[in-house]
């Protein structure tokens, strides 16, 4: 914003940088809202610090980058919306979709699937739901560590150094109760959606894996091995669908909560532990 500076940020991107390339990959993203979308991602993260100032002279019709359902548009509503139906199925899809755009959120978009499966926008939500569980999805960047914080990197391996297991019922996203970053479980590994600093020392970046081994070992309960503390840990789903996770570090114990973001199957983990998951 005027009379404001922007920070650079870490490895070679600034915060403005890294939301920037994954919204701008994002599917059914007007360009009409991507100033705004990056704006709020830039507040998030810098904790309001650094205020991005949007200057636009657009029309507003929506013009999409990505396409159309089909892929065949040229980015204008009337060839991404159907010829058949009414106006009112029509309208109400259009604002279904806007409203799933809004939140931008696994559940959001989800919501839209389950009230219009058969939608014009039907592609593209999946296609935001698979981004938003795994933001490299179609191209984008990641979250780095706070760009203020200076520290070593960890010797933490990347995920593809981890040859993944079988599915599980947790695999999706959690975010660690500490600090409020993201982790992914998949396959028997979880590895970090976003960068933090551990212990102000090490540094967690994205795509680093900080458990790994990890099985199922009754319903509800997990066991795996954390890289960061260096001992065995213990997952256990909570009544509420989260994760009680207990480290098993000398003398004591170190315990926190992963709490649910979207899981790859949310089915899954009802069947795992009915008794427990609402």
């Amino acid at each position: 914003a005027p009379g404001m500076v922007a920070y650079d940020g870490g490895n070679g991107n600034s915060p403005f940088a890294r939301s920037l390339a994954r919204r701008i990959v994002q599917p059914g993203l007007p360009v009409q809202m991507l100033g705004g979308m990056v704006r709020d991602d830039v507040l998030r993260e810098t904790d309001g610090d650094q205020r991005p100032f949007i200057s636009a002279s657009i029309t507003g019709q929506p013009v999409y980058l990505m396409g159309g359902p089909d892929d065949t548009s040229n980015g204008l509503l009337e060839a991404i919306m159907p010829k058949e139906g009414s106006d009112d199925s029509r309208n109400a899809d259009l604002q279904g979709w806007k409203a799933a755009l809004s939140l931008d959120t696994v559940a959001g978009y989800r919501a839209y699937l389950d009230r219009n499966r058969d939608g014009a926008f039907a592609k593209l939500a999946q296609e935001n739901i698979k981004q938003l569980l795994d933001p490299t999805a179609f191209g984008g960047e990641l979250k780095n560590a706070w760009p203020g914080l200076v520290s070593f990197p960890s010797a933490l391996p990347n995920r593809y150094a981890i040859a993944p297991g079988g599915p599980l019922p947790i695999d999706g996203v959690w975010k660690l109760s500490t600090n409020g970053k993201r982790m992914r479980f998949e396959k028997g590994r979880a590895f970090a959606i976003d960068g933090w600093n551990f212990a102000f020392v090490f540094r967690v970046l994205p795509d680093q894996v900080t458990m790994q081994d990890i099985f199922r070992v009754s319903p509800g309960v997990y066991q795996g091995n954390d890289l960061l503390l260096k001992a065995s840990a213990s997952l256990t789903v909570r009544p509420d669908g989260n994760l009680d996770v207990e480290i098993a570090t000398k003398p004591n114990p170190t315990k926190f909560v992963m709490i649910r973001q979207a899981l790859d199957d949310p089915d899954s983990l009802l069947r795992d532990s009915p008794a427990t998951v609402q």
